[in-house]
């Protein structure tokens, strides 16, 4: 395969995608008022870590884009080993100017690969799975326009949720009052956040207890599978949470025995913006191959 895929550290590939000489990542990171610094990371433990630091801060870390040189680095590999395609899958352009910047800088190799970008709509194991299907499409002998539009289909289809565990971080991130953080402990309510088919993060529901938040994301995993006629892979994502998320996803196997289903942690970056607790769901569909 001549082509090359650029992702970001937040989503999650696994190791094995990692492996391969054609796939790069760039790697983001978030930073404690002490100085202490975290990079997103395949290390579970390293992620633990991170989440407990997290949690007893005072303070929220501050998280950071990939740095210009990141970009050169890469494009200077990829132009060495002589790729004649490049993709980048990147979180949703409303999240973080990563797929602004990638276009930047990817200007200055305009003669020497041909260059898309596909703005994932959203982050984590979405940006994994449009690098699967994108691979598969491009096996299978599709154009790189054709698996380009394709991949930008499946982004567009594929509504993230996330259930809010803890809404510190909201208060601290800015996205909630400290009243209406205590209200919201007080009657134990879970804000279910979505972010959409535009990359955007809003409030989606306001569910009292985490049991029948979850159980809400079991009734909107239902509602997609049928929407995509069970065409569809079943992604979690969790700031910490895996015993709950193994729980939920043995629950809904019972449902789709037939379905593939796939689950990881919350990158730091990501897990700065949830707080510890944080689960997150989507339902991705396959794009077609006609």
């Amino acid at each position: 395969m001549n082509t090359a895929f650029v992702v970001d550290s937040t989503g999650t590939l696994s190791q094995d995608l990692l492996d391969q000489d054609n796939i790069y990542e760039l790697t983001l990171s978030t930073t404690f008022p002490d100085g202490t610094t975290y990079t997103d990371t395949r290390d579970d433990k390293k992620t633990i870590e991170f989440y407990e630091t997290m949690t007893a801060s005072k303070d929220l870390p501050t998280t950071s884009q990939p740095s210009p040189q990141q970009y050169s680095e890469i494009l200077d590999d990829i132009k060495a080993k002589g790729y004649e395609h490049v993709i980048f899958i990147l979180l949703s352009s409303k999240i973080s100017g990563a797929l602004q910047s990638a276009k930047v800088v990817a200007e200055d190799y305009a003669d020497d690969f041909h260059t898309y970008f596909i703005d994932s709509k959203g982050t984590s194991l979405l940006i994994e799975n449009l690098v699967e299907q994108g691979m598969t499409l491009l096996d299978e002998g599709l154009d790189h326009q054709t698996v380009c539009d394709k991949l930008r289909w499946v982004a567009e289809q594929t509504d993230i949720f996330v259930v809010v565990e803890d809404l510190k971080n909201l208060v601290k991130g800015g996205r909630l009052s400290k009243g209406e953080s205590l209200m919201g402990n007080l009657l134990r309510i879970k804000p279910i956040l979505i972010i959409d088919k535009n990359g955007e993060v809003k409030p989606y529901e306001k569910v009292r207890t985490l049991n029948k938040a979850l159980k809400r994301m079991e009734d909107i995993v239902d509602e997609k599978m049928k929407l995509f006629d069970g065409k569809a892979k079943i992604c979690f994502a969790h700031a910490n949470r895996e015993k709950k998320v193994a729980k939920e996803i043995e629950k809904l196997q019972v449902k789709y025995p037939n379905t593939s289903f796939r689950s990881d942690f919350l990158t730091v970056i990501l897990g700065t913006h949830s707080g510890e607790g944080a689960i997150g769901v989507g339902v991705i569909p396959y794009a077609s191959k006609d």
